[in-house]
This record gives C-alpha cells, structure tokens and sequence, in this order.
C-alpha cells in the first residue's frame, strides 16, 4: 500500500524493518526494489521538469546539468539525450552570437562578416526565445550596419603611399 501512494522513502524504511524480522522475506527484498525504482522514477520527473524549467528560462547551463542529472541515472533515456544535445547547440549558438556581440569591431572583416552571417542564418532552425532572441536582432543590426557601403575620395601627392586597413595598399597616385 505505501508503494501505490508514492511514499517509497517510507516503503523502504518499512520493508527493512520487515527484513529484521525476516531477513529472506522475497517481498520485502521485492518492495524494497519497486520502492528504489519509484525513487528514481520520480527523481527523472522532477529533473526533467527542471530541465524544461531552466530551458524555458534560457539559463541552457543549469538544464544540461538536469539532463546530465537523468543521464547519469539512467542512460538510456532518449528524452534525456536529446535533450542534452539541444542544449548544447543552444550553448554553442550563443557563445558564437556572443563573439560577435562582444566585438562588434571584427565585422569590419570580410571573413568575419561573412561567418557571422552564417550563424545569423543558422539561428532560423532554432526556437528562441527572448533572450537570445534579443541578442539575434542585435547582431543582425551589426551586420546591417557594417554592410553599409562607403564611398571614399582618396587624394595623394604622387609619393605617400595609401594603405586601407582590411583593404590592401591602393599604392601612389596623383591626386584627381
């Protein structure tokens, strides 16, 4: 009766006693097995839950340490697993979003610009929500912002050489 009212702590703590008694008893030996396993079966629901909980909440750290949690119970938990796996492209995701943001400077590199485009463009298989959300359409600012296109006017005295960072040396010329 205690295992069908989800009280296994209690159930185990009873079928030892019952063990003192009869230590060969097959249905205490039992009990305390299906009491262990109801254990761990609400320990999986309740990490799952904060798993989602923290997912929810973009706090993807602490949700794969919950994954991790039922993993290390149980490795054979499909939710689990792929659980985890989706976290960790989400972690892989903002720590590249994160480059960029935290250095808007290196777009002015052609490279640069063009591997943050690709990660801007990798975010549209992704749910996110409003944090990283938020950080998404601050970087697509950025990249819009150094898309722009300027025009130069570019005078010299036939004898200075003019060098444009990230361009390459223009060389001499006269001045027009």
């Amino acid at each position: 009766d205690l295992l069908s009212n989800d009280h296994h702590s209690g159930a185990i703590n009873y079928f030892k006693k019952v063990l003192l008694i009869d230590a060969q008893s097959q249905a205490a030996h039992r009990g305390i097995e299906e009491a262990a396993e109801g254990i761990m079966k609400e320990t999986i629901l309740s990490e799952r839950k904060l798993a989602e909980q923290s997912f929810e909440a973009e706090n993807f750290p602490q949700s794969l340490i919950h994954y991790t949690n039922i993993i290390n119970l149980r490795d054979n938990m499909e939710f689990a697993v792929a659980g985890s796996a989706n976290i960790k492209s989400f972690i892989v995701l903002e720590k590249k979003i994160n480059r960029y943001l935290d250095s808007p400077t290196r777009l002015s590199s052609r490279a640069v610009f063009e591997e943050a485009s690709k990660v801007l463009q990798s975010t549209i298989s992704y749910n996110l929500r409003a944090r990283l959300l938020a950080k998404k359409i601050e970087l697509t600012k950025l990249l819009d912002l150094y898309a722009q296109s300027i025009t130069l006017k570019i005078s010299s005295d036939n004898r200075t050489n003019i060098s444009i960072l990230n361009t390459g040396n223009l060389g001499t010329f006269n001045s027009t």
